[in-house]
């Protein structure tokens, strides 16, 4: 279930909403105009203990491929 912000055109309210589906009607919490404008969101940054650098730890950054540089040298 994705998290949009939008604004509203009438009033300038800004708001988010949980969208269950792309047909779903967005009104604005404060007016009810159904002017509605999605804004663009920043990405969310997901931090656990289980990341993929505590995953790594353990191994050797020595350890040779078999893909080589990948073009780099």
């Amino acid at each position: 279930m994705p998290i949009f912000e939008y604004e509203c055109g009438a009033c300038g309210h800004i708001f988010e909403e949980i969208v269950f589906g792309s047909e779903e009607a967005i009104t604005c919490p404060e007016c009810q105009s159904s002017t509605i404008k999605k804004l663009m969101s920043s990405p969310a940054a997901v931090n656990s203990n289980n990341d993929l650098s505590s995953s790594l730890s353990g191994v050797s950054s020595s350890a040779g491929g078999s893909c080589g540089s990948g073009g780099f040298s």
